[in-house]
């Protein structure tokens, strides 16, 4: 293969998130970060494991996307939170968090939920469709085969890998590819890659270490597995 070959046998679109520059409207449409605005009406704040109330951290509605990946098309909106315990050890994270999906949005009511107690600030985010997404070099996400066909293309052609070929969006983003900051041995079978958080300024969300939080899920089960790696 050659390098343009490499580049649409890895390329996913994805939907990237910004923060600020905008003011909110508070309508169901709307993406935040903070903040999780929609509910259902018989929802309450999700608690821990110790019963400590957990922060708004997400809210995407993904009906309102121009993409949505394969691993989210039966969901319309999703809501993430996450206990104030976090603690990035472990195989899978998921158990620091909860994340409400929603198939219908009928019934969703303004709540506003919002953590007074939060260090993160709550922020609507705009869209930006990105028709070019590829992966990490030292992840799971390139195939052996093709992996073997840029090493040899770096030896015999001078070609690099990240200036030749990759494309990276380290903003949080639905589809596309985790932009790993450690390397990434991939999730389990059956789990794909379905959206990330990352850290953000003007949001005041610090993961870690100016880390991210990249979010899997298994189709047929719904279940989620969850992984962080930081700076």
């Amino acid at each position: 293969m050659n390098v343009e070959e490499i580049r649409i046998k890895l390329n996913k679109k994805a939907v990237v998130f910004k923060t600020g520059g905008f003011r909110p409207t508070h309508l169901l449409e709307e993406h935040w970060i903070g903040a999780v605005p929609y509910s259902l009406q018989q929802e309450q704040l999700p608690v821990d494991e110790n019963g400590i109330k957990m922060i708004p951290l997400l809210q995407i509605n993904l009906e309102a996307l121009p993409y949505v990946p394969d691993s989210l098309k039966a969901v319309k909106l999703i809501s993430v939170f996450i206990s104030l315990n976090f603690k990035p050890v472990g195989e899978n994270l998921i158990s620091y968090f909860c994340i409400r999906e929603y198939a219908y949005l009928n019934k969703l009511i303004f709540t506003d939920y919002k953590n007074e107690d939060s260090f993160i600030k709550p922020c609507p985010m705009s869209v930006h469709l990105v028709e070019e997404d590829r992966p990490m070099w030292d992840s799971a996400d390139i195939p052996t085969d093709i992996s073997d066909e840029i090493l040899l293309l770096e030896e015999q052609e001078e070609v690099d890998y990240e200036e030749d070929i990759a494309v990276h969006h380290y903003e949080t983003k639905v589809g596309g590819y985790g932009s790993y900051i450690q390397g990434h041995l991939g999730f389990p079978e059956g789990f794909d890659f379905a959206f990330q958080i990352s850290s953000d300024e003007k949001a005041n969300l610090n993961i870690v270490s100016n880390g991210r939080l990249y979010f899997a899920r298994n189709s047929n089960s719904g279940a989620w597995y969850v992984d962080c790696d930081f700076f």
